[in-house]
């Protein structure tokens, strides 16, 4: 048996979901698209714990809120 292969890397991902800056579209404009599919999400960042993820997280939302 390979043990090798049942090493996994453990960590958290932030992903942005896809926002659409078209006026045309149907959404609202700056609307976020939750049903687009993972391979158009970009990876925000990388964290060994939900907690620093979640921390980053609520930075870029209050960086999105504020108007800077």
């Amino acid at each position: 048996m390979r043990h090798g292969l049942a090493v996994m890397a453990v960590g958290w991902y932030l992903l942005l979901s896809p926002m659409t800056n078209d006026p045309n579209d149907r959404m609202l404009w700056g609307e976020i698209h939750t049903d687009k599919p993972l391979s158009q999400w970009e990876h925000e960042g990388s964290f060994d714990t939900a907690e620093r993820c979640d921390a980053e997280r609520l930075r870029n939302w209050d960086r999105a809120h504020s108007g800077h």
